[in-house]
């Protein structure tokens, strides 16, 4: 599908933007949109019409009511589409980090209740670990999982912990809701998480939090514990260094 690539008024964007995220807030009529907004229902409908014509909006001809449309399921459906912004601008801080570290780096963020690997620079050594792109793993295993834990507001926390089933993955997955709650508390204190045996025999992770993002994202490096957890606090800085890197190229400011 081909948008037209006529000029369009900033504030028409703006507008239709707002809509989108009314309808995802549950108001689906005109009126309750037109409230929400403060717009006059005639605006509202027009752009309604408009959104409906792409499919990022559909109508119910029956209640008359609207709801998100195809058009956004479909471009929500592909995390590596979704997040291309995200991939090419880590891309050279990740590289770095592999270069470094000699382990693997990788980029993954929240999907429902797990994380997904948005993009990962595998290591070079014979006896590596990799998470492998698009593989999706529960939010209480790992420390890519834990960071975004920690970096959601505490009532979304809370009704995810609360819902996840707390299943064994490996050896040393966290399987209690309480000894998960401490352990999300110490990695806020310390904007840092580690895992070891979590997810595999033998395996070690350190996670931090890219910033200026629109959902929680987290910069990972994995790899054997017998050769990563030596060096684990000494790549600490190096992760923290590239992921505010990272941070500062999706604000528009120079690294």
């Amino acid at each position: 599908m081909v948008v037209s690539n006529k000029t369009i008024p900033s504030q028409t964007i703006t507008r239709a933007v707002n809509i989108l995220l009314a309808l995802r807030e549950g108001k689906s009529s005109i009126t309750e949109i037109s409230n929400r907004l403060d717009l006059s229902k005639g605006t509202i409908h027009r752009l309604l019409k408009t959104l409906e014509g792409t499919g990022l909006v559909i109508q119910d001809m029956d209640s008359r009511r609207y709801f998100l449309g195809p058009l956004v399921v479909k471009l929500a459906s592909d995390p590596m589409l979704a997040h291309k912004n995200l991939i090419v601008c880590a891309y050279k801080e990740m590289s770095r980090l592999a270069r470094i570290s000699e382990e693997t780096v990788s980029l993954v963020t929240q999907l429902g209740i797990y994380t997904v690997c948005l993009d990962e620079i595998e290591s070079q050594q014979g006896i590596r670990f990799a998470t492998g792109k698009g593989a999706t793993v529960p939010l209480h295993v790992g420390s890519g999982g834990k960071i975004i834990l920690s970096a959601l507001d505490e009532e979304e926390r809370r009704l995810i912990i609360d819902n996840l089933p707390l299943n064994l993955v490996g050896p040393n997955t966290i399987t209690r809701r309480d000894e998960l709650i401490e352990e999300i508390k110490k990695i806020n204190k310390q904007g840092y998480a580690t895992s070891f045996g979590e997810r595999t025999v033998g395996g070690a992770g350190i996670s931090v939090l890219i910033r200026n993002y629109l959902c929680p994202v987290a910069l990972c490096i994995i790899g054997p514990d017998n050769r990563l957890a030596p060096k684990l606090m000494g790549l600490l800085e190096e992760l923290k260094s590239s992921a505010d890197n990272i941070s500062k190229t999706l604000a528009g400011k120079p690294a």
